[in-house]
């Protein structure tokens, strides 16, 4: 709920963080790869690997692509993705909801995953 007195189709900014009933990636690691998978039925864009210091932009993802994580050690690493809509509807029983926006998923890639581990 967004407390406040507003007046008729008016709109207001917010933001939610939570965690949500699908899984947005699939991370499987073998023979010192990893790969990353898009296991929603979403495409997702503005995908990149971080470390919190640098960043190396893969594109986009659509549903049920994979890539390979980058070379190296993936300590400390994620992949961060935008998906250009909500993974949760809005609505209420009365009214109409319209939802605009973008929400960004993301995996930290577990270094201490074994090899053939998923």
């Amino acid at each position: 709920m967004v407390p406040g007195l507003f007046g008729f189709a008016s709109s207001e900014s917010f933001d939610v963080e939570g965690v949500v009933a699908f899984s947005p990636f699939r991370l499987s690691r073998r023979a010192e790869r990893l790969t990353v998978a898009n296991s929603s039925s979403f495409d997702y864009q503005d995908c990149y690997f971080s470390d919190g210091v640098s960043r190396t932009s893969v594109g986009a993802l659509r549903a049920g692509a994979a890539l390979e994580a980058p070379s190296g050690s993936v300590s400390g690493r994620f992949i961060s993705c935008r998906l250009a809509a909500t993974p949760v509807d809005f609505e209420e029983p009365r009214y109409p909801v319209t939802v605009e926006g973008s929400t960004e998923v993301v995996a930290y890639l577990d270094p201490l995953t074994r090899r053939g581990d998923e």
